[in-house]
């Protein structure tokens, strides 16, 4: 799994933290310096950040017209005050003029030592140095191989922007903390005033980032609420049984106050059982996936350091809003992918998807041998290999797709293509196949151009979750639609399938 997040500087102008919190990051950037002179913007961009609750990193890009030790004393002296949250980081991708490698690693390692003896920056932080910056190209040629066991205690920040799910590591790095994976993101809706910003990846879970920040985890003990909460029904049922024994209830005032009792009493046993029913739910269903092999014989286990990514779970439950502020981390939606890209594919049943357990009556209005096809009338709904709940999803149909059905059983329809069974409760029947698509919502085949409206998208190779990724698509990215097939969509370049529930058509 990976956690989404930006890089800032002027060139960004009058930046809206706020938008870009909203967008999905979780964490920035900044740019603080170069040589011995501050970015414009960085106090401001410093502030806002702050302000919208994100995790702040800043960083100083390094060129050669100062001594590093003045570079990083320049450095530090803008972030003694407030050092941010993640490592500083210098930014190490400036040739030189005279083309010399050897004197531009120098530079680099003289500002990284003189940063570390600024012990001042990193009282906070769980790393006690600071991260570099750069890209495996510049590497190769401007960096150091012979001194691994220097370099590796500096984390990575890896700048390669590439359309495939990993990136290229320059040695003697073995993994990445960071990816700076594109320059082409959606600015705008990231609050940037440019068109395009770059993006960012963190290597782990939302956890595992606050605990490389050195932020404190809040711990709930829920047991010690839920014992709180018994004790005070427990004396409220107390008071009332004595008032009622002691017959003060029909003395002038009293009755009201039993009432107003009663009601309290009421309402907390309520959210007592509401909490305790919430929480057996939850614990039923993450014993469920757990339990299964599927999803057991694919969960990688966390051995050392930060994870690389999970597996996606068969099918989870959906989240309970009566318990949403607890802090309790829940399987992700199923489909969510089992790479570090954290692109998206299809929702699953608990997800969004109508599909549900119990039986459904045929609709009165047509007899079911009457009727010959049949429109979904809600946004997503399961096609199964059988007539119930409990036969495996084998594809999805659309809001206003059109199916041939060829047999009905028990309130479940049974499609010639694709070729299964849906819930009849979330299809619209009729004799005769039906003359157009709801006028909000185009037939799939009529659409000649998409345009991704998530942070990240997956593209397959072929039309479902089991094929293998083979690229990304970005917020806003505009790609040709070749053809459609089970609600998905195949396009033209990057060449791959993608699911057709995260593409706006044009």
């Amino acid at each position: 799994m990976t956690i989404l997040g930006i890089d800032i500087s002027k060139w960004d102008g009058n930046w809206d933290a706020s938008k870009a919190k909203q967008a999905g990051a979780t964490f920035v950037f900044i740019k603080a310096s170069q040589a011995t002179f501050a970015d414009p913007q960085f106090q401001a961009n410093w502030q806002k950040a702050k302000d919208a609750g994100l995790i702040r990193g800043a960083y100083h890009y390094l060129d050669y017209t100062k001594s590093g030790v003045d570079q990083a004393n320049f450095f530090a002296d803008l972030l003694i005050n407030d050092p941010g949250e993640l490592p500083p980081v210098i930014d190490y991708e400036l040739r030189r003029t005279d083309n010399n490698p050897s004197a531009a690693i120098g530079f680099l390692r003289d500002c990284l030592d003189q940063l570390i003896k600024r012990t001042e920056l990193f009282e906070n932080m769980s790393l006690k140095r600071p991260m570099i910056y750069t890209g495996p190209g510049f590497w190769l040629e401007y960096g150091d191989q012979t001194k691994s066991e220097y370099w590796i205690q500096f984390p990575l920040w890896n700048g390669h922007w590439i359309s495939s799910n990993t990136p290229k590591i320059p040695a003697p790095w073995t993994m990445w903390q960071f990816w700076q994976f594109t320059s082409k993101g959606p600015g705008e809706a990231f609050g940037s005033e440019c068109l395009s910003m770059d993006m960012n990846r963190f290597n782990g879970t939302l956890n595992e980032l606050m605990e490389f920040a050195g932020i404190r985890i809040p711990v709930v003990n829920l047991n010690e609420k839920f014992e709180s909460l018994d004790d005070r029904v427990k004396l409220l049922e107390n008071i009332v049984t004595t008032l009622k024994q002691s017959g003060e209830v029909s003395k002038s005032g009293t009755l009201n106050r039993l009432d107003e009792l009663t009601s309290h009493l009421a309402n907390l046993d309520g959210s007592f059982t509401a909490c305790s029913t919430a929480i057996n739910q939850r614990i039923a269903a993450i014993e469920q996936m757990v339990g299964s092999p599927a999803n057991l014989s694919s969960f990688h286990p966390i051995q050392t350091g930060l994870s690389t990514g999970v597996a996606n779970p068969a099918d989870p439950p959906s989240t309970d809003p009566g318990l949403t502020d607890l802090p309790v981390t829940m399987p992700v939606p199923a489909e969510l992918p089992a790479d570090l890209s954290g692109k998206i594919d299809p929702p699953s049943d608990m997800s969004g998807i109508s599909d549900p357990t119990s039986t459904v009556p045929t609709p009165s209005n047509t007899s079911p041998g009457s009727v010959k096809y049949a429109t979904c009338v809600t946004t997503a709904l399961n096609v199964r290999s059988g007539p119930g709940a409990s036969f495996p999803t084998t594809s999805v149909l659309h809001y206003g797709q059109q199916v041939k059905v060829i047999n009905r059983q028990s309130g479940w329809a049974q499609f010639q293509d694709p070729e299964g069974w849906s819930n009849e409760a979330y299809l619209s029947f009729e004799q005769n196949s039906p003359a157009a698509q709801d006028n909000n919502q185009p037939a799939p085949g009529s659409f000649s151009f998409g345009i991704c409206n998530t942070s990240g998208l997956n593209i397959r190779s072929g039309p479902g979750v089991t094929n293998p990724i083979v690229g990304g698509l970005t917020y806003g990215q505009r790609i040709k639609i070749l053809s459609h097939k089970a609600g998905w969509a195949q396009i033209e370049a990057p060449t791959g399938w993608c699911n057709e529930s995260y593409l706006s058509f044009a």
